[in-house]
């Protein structure tokens, strides 16, 4: 299985392909729902997690700061790194 975290840190052009893909997949067949297209219970659910994968692409880098604290906030926060009660 490919995870796009898996060289967290390392620019891979073909990943922001993929972005651009998505944004068009899901900018296309969102615009065909909205205006009335039939969709079976399989493609709704394909478009969904697309949907949600987009919005994760667009909002990794606030999500990832609230999710991983800067190294010096986390390493005070490890016990036995030199602060009162650690």
């Amino acid at each position: 299985m490919w995870a796009a975290d898996a060289d967290a840190g390392v620019f891979d052009p073909t990943l922001l392909r993929l972005r651009h893909r998505v944004e068009e997949i899901v900018g296309a067949v969102g615009a065909r729902l909205s205006a009335g297209a039939t969709a079976t219970d399989e493609l709704i659910a394909h478009y969904r997690r697309a949907a949600f994968y987009l919005l994760w692409l667009r909002t990794e880098d606030a999500l990832a700061a609230l999710i991983k604290p800067p190294a010096e906030q986390s390493a005070a926060a490890r016990p036995g790194s030199g602060t009162v009660g650690g």
